[in-house]
Formats: structure tokens, sequence, C-alpha cells
């Protein structure tokens, strides 16, 4: 028997092990997000800390939406600065895949805004590459007008929907 499968048999033996993937979750589990410690240390206080296990699952960056024009798909300026700052991070940040996702207002036919947010979805793909970030971990999807984030009729209402998503994987 090698050391990997005495430790394993050691861990079955142990009273208290925690295996997520068998669904064998004990009642002193707290799983949490990197960025709420606070949450843990505040049920800790409830609990008997000696018989507790914490499972810290590492959270992503939230990316902030990148707008365009009517009827573009070049990245405004100062959505340039807002992309670099995403760019930064992906490079820093080498695992996760990234999928961008195109969007469009309502005016417009359906053709157009599909072809319309997938232009801009590869905009911003190609501004992630000429930055660093290797492509292969970019995918790219249209949904054009389909799925609105704003269903107003008024121009602030259109701009908000003229957008490129990016979203981890």
């Amino acid at each position: 028997m090698g050391a990997a499968d005495q430790g394993a048999g050691m861990m079955e033996d142990h009273e208290n092990v925690t295996r997520i993937e068998d669904e064998r979750v004990s009642d002193s589990l707290i799983i949490v997000g990197d960025e709420d410690s606070d949450i843990a240390a505040a049920r800790l206080e409830r609990q008997d800390a000696s018989k507790t296990e914490i499972i810290i699952e590492k959270t992503h960056t939230v990316f902030e939406d990148i707008y365009f024009d009517l009827d573009h798909w070049e990245i405004p300026k100062p959505m340039q600065a807002r992309l670099s700052d995403h760019a930064r991070w992906l490079k820093a940040n080498r695992g996760p895949e990234v999928l961008i996702e195109g969007y469009c207002d309502v005016r417009g036919s359906r053709e157009y805004n599909m072809v319309l947010g997938e232009k801009r979805a590869q905009r911003a793909k190609t501004f992630f590459m000429k930055s660093g970030v290797n492509g292969e971990r970019i995918s790219i999807i249209s949904y054009g007008k389909e799925r609105l984030d704003c269903l107003d009729e008024t121009e602030a209402c259109h701009s908000t929907n003229r957008r490129a998503h990016i979203a981890l994987q």
C-alpha cells in the first residue's frame, strides 16, 4: 500500500472527515467565500470551534459591463480604462475562462442586433488579447436584443442594454 493509500485510509477512519463530493456534510461545516471571513467568525462564536471545519471557497471578481454607443462596436475611451483593469486581473489570475456576452437595445432587427452584439463581444475579446490575455480562455456569444437589462423606452434604458457582459466560467 502506497503512502497516498495509507493517508486515504487514515482519513476514512477519522470521525470528522467531510467529503463534499460524497455529500457527507456535517452540521459543523462552514463554507464561505474568501471575502466573507466575518460570516465564518460569527458562526464560529456560536459553535465549538474545535469541532468545526471551515472551507473557504474562492470567489471571483465581478467585472463591470462595457457600454457602447448606439450602432457602434468600437469601445469608447472611458470603457477602455475599465477593460484594461479587467485585463490586468485576468493576466494575474490565469486560471478562469471568460465568456463575453454581447447585447443591444431594442432598436433594429433581430438579425442586425445579433451581428452587432457579436461584434461588441469580439471587440472586447480582441482588446483582452492585445492586452496579453490568452485568447483560448475567452469565448463570445451574442444575445442581440433577446435579453434586455432594462425594458423602458428611454435613452437611459437603451444605453444600459448596449453592452458587453464579462463572466467567469
